[in-house]
């Protein structure tokens, strides 16, 4: 059925095809789907056919064993109409969190301008501001156990009309999160919908926001520390005088967040608790540390934590982080490289934004916290160097006679000139100003209104208004 459009006229749809005669023309009125869609959130209500949903069944990574429900996530689609419903709600709520003061301060994700880096950059500063006075550091790292899936919808109405929400924004809250309906997809699944009784669709854009408002009362006020939450992952940071005093008040801290949560029908998983004890770089003695017990159960001190995506280790040192992402660069540069072998497979432009769009992502995952070493960022420009060369011929490594004459740069300083793109084989910038490329954007951003290369600036974060983020103050990682 062809469709033709004329400026300044509705659109006119014409089934005729062939010789046969045209029949009478079909003429189809758009009109804005904002008010289509408004009197729902005046009249308090969600549709019963946008409730529906079809819910795609993934494994999770890495599990031992995947004949336990817990090794599956399910993930919801939604009705495109219902999503921007949704999305108009979610912003309308988020303006009157904000200035209702709804969402704790030490909160991430769902809010405009905040994210990982934000929790990441707090945690690591407050870890440095405590070790400067003087006291020793230690954070347990927290993770609610089924978070979405334990959204009450009358408690979540009544934390909302107590912080003075509106009653009708509450109300079709409501609406749209009871008596919904799921159909799970599977190989021999069958294809009933079931009724779904608690918990936020995951893929709802609204539903982020409502889970960080339910739990935003379990952040515990911390005289030397802070609590720090992100999703659902949660860190208590305490600095006091000595590490089993740090044990003691950890112990004193999780004791009532989950005092408070079970309230609300929220849970931690008490073995994917991760407890570290932070040491200063200059430190250098070999000190064990005593375990922490939880819920008469052994936990030893972390080596290595990983938290959003950020390898955090005792020092706060780079090379152990940078080294994990390289290795998930490898591992995608392989995959990708299979599309495209010399002589065929993908063009020189196609290899060129698979390496911008997949593997760059990965590998500078962090630069703009962290500053890689000068060993670490030898390794980093080596593989870089590699994927460039795979964008000219194909990602399989050319004859090392092709590679005799080119030169190779090395990281330079960041108050050096940066050596001319163009004098690279492939007119791109070498690895070297990747993370300080990172950096520049971060604390411009951090800045608040400004112009930075003609993109529009964020608003300085909740948690980072105060103080200023490690990384500034330390920008050598």
């Amino acid at each position: 059925m062809p469709v033709r459009l004329r400026p300044g006229e509705p659109l006119i749809v014409s089934p005729h095809s062939g010789t046969r005669p045209p029949p009478p023309k079909l003429t189809i009125h758009f009109f804005n789907i904002f008010s289509l869609l408004d009197p729902l959130l005046t009249h308090r209500y969600h549709p019963r056919s946008m409730k529906k949903a079809n819910g795609i069944v993934l494994d999770k990574p890495d599990k031992p064993d995947y004949r336990t429900p817990s090794s599956f996530r399910i993930i919801v689609l939604l009705e495109t109409v219902s999503k921007i419903r949704e999305r108009l709600s979610a912003l309308r709520l988020a303006s009157a969190a904000r200035s209702l003061g709804l969402l704790h301060p030490n909160q991430c994700w769902s809010l405009a301008g905040l994210g990982c880096f934000d929790a990441v950059a707090s945690l690591a500063n407050e870890v440095r501001l405590l070790q400067a006075a003087s006291f020793e550091v230690s954070t347990l790292f927290l993770h609610v156990k089924g978070g979405f899936d334990n959204v009450c919808e009358n408690k979540l109405a009544m934390v909302l009309t107590r912080g003075g929400v509106s009653a009708y924004l509450v109300a079709w809250i409501k609406s749209f999160l009871s008596k919904r309906q799921c159909q799970l997809i599977f190989q021999g699944a069958p294809k009933v919908f079931c009724p779904v009784a608690v918990g936020t669709p995951q893929g709802s854009p609204i539903y982020p926001l409502l889970f960080v408002l339910y739990i935003s009362s379990l952040h515990p006020t911390i005289p030397q520390g802070l609590a720090i939450s992100y999703v659902d992952n949660f860190t208590i940071t305490v600095g006091s005088d000595s590490v089993p005093s740090n044990i003691h008040a950890l112990q004193y801290y999780f004791g009532i967040i989950p005092r408070h949560g079970a309230d609300l029908g929220v849970a931690f998983s008490v073995p994917k608790n991760e407890p570290i004890h932070w040491r200063t770089p200059k430190d250098r003695s070999d000190v064990s540390f005593p375990p922490i017990v939880l819920n008469d159960m052994l936990f030893q001190p972390s080596q290595v934590v990983r938290w959003l995506g950020y390898w955090l280790t005792p020092t706060l040192h780079s090379s152990v982080h940078f080294l994990r992402r390289l290795a998930l660069a490898k591992a995608s540069f392989t995959t990708i490289r299979q599309l495209s072998a010399a002589g065929k497979g993908l063009s020189s432009w196609c290899n060129r934004k698979l390496a911008f769009a997949a593997i760059l992502p990965i590998l500078t995952y962090g630069c703009d916290l962290f500053v890689p070493d000068a060993a670490t960022l030898r390794k980093l420009d080596a593989f870089w160097h590699v994927v460039l060369r795979g964008q000219l011929i194909g990602f399989t490594p050319p004859p090392r006679v092709l590679c005799t004459g080119r030169p190779r740069y090395h990281p330079f300083p960041r108050m050096q000139t940066p050596p001319s793109v163009c004098s690279h084989p492939l007119g791109l910038p070498p690895f070297g100003i990747q993370p300080y490329h990172r950096q520049d954007q971060r604390i411009c951003a951090h800045l608040g209104p400004g112009s930075f290369w003609g993109r529009s600036s964020l608003s300085p974060p909740w948690l980072l208004q105060s103080r200023p983020p490690y990384f500034m103050a330390c920008p050598g990682g």
